[in-house]
């Protein structure tokens, strides 16, 4: 099941990524609430669910919605491996990279580092790094 869905979400994430490209906005909207849905239902945590679509806001160049969903992935990180303790997957055995308390808490800071530094310098983000609410994020998150 979890195989299933991994595969599922990378060929929605494909799909999603060609009508970004594109400039498709409406269908790669469609296609990441479809994406949110399938996350939702397997169990797979709140960053999993957002971080599809912040890819959407930030070629949209929507600086208030990316912000807001930057601050809420940031918010989210404990959350990435949310799915080993649901029901759906309570027959499987995760290793204990994936299941130690402290070993999941590194992981969800590794990320958090990661993205902060992605929102900081790629340039992808540089509308949002000139809009009026980024000084209060670097604010929150820069301490």
């Amino acid at each position: 099941m979890l195989t299933t869905y991994q595969t599922l979400s990378v060929i929605m994430h494909e799909i999603h990524t060609i009508a970004i490209k594109t400039e498709n906005f409406k269908k790669a909207e469609t296609l990441i609430r479809k994406e949110i849905t399938l996350s939702d239902i397997f169990d797979m945590g709140e960053f999993n669910k957002l971080a599809v679509e912040i890819e959407l806001t930030t070629a949209m160049q929507d600086a208030d919605r990316t912000l807001a969903l930057m601050d809420l992935l940031l918010s989210t990180t404990d959350s990435l491996m949310e799915y080993t303790k649901s029901d759906l997957f309570e027959h499987m055995t995760f290793n204990e990279q994936v299941t130690d308390d402290e070993k999941m808490q590194a992981t969800a800071d590794m990320v958090k580092s990661t993205q902060l530094k992605c929102f900081f310098e790629d340039d992808a983000y540089q509308f949002v790094r000139e809009s009026a609410g980024w000084e209060a994020f670097k604010k929150k998150w820069c301490k």
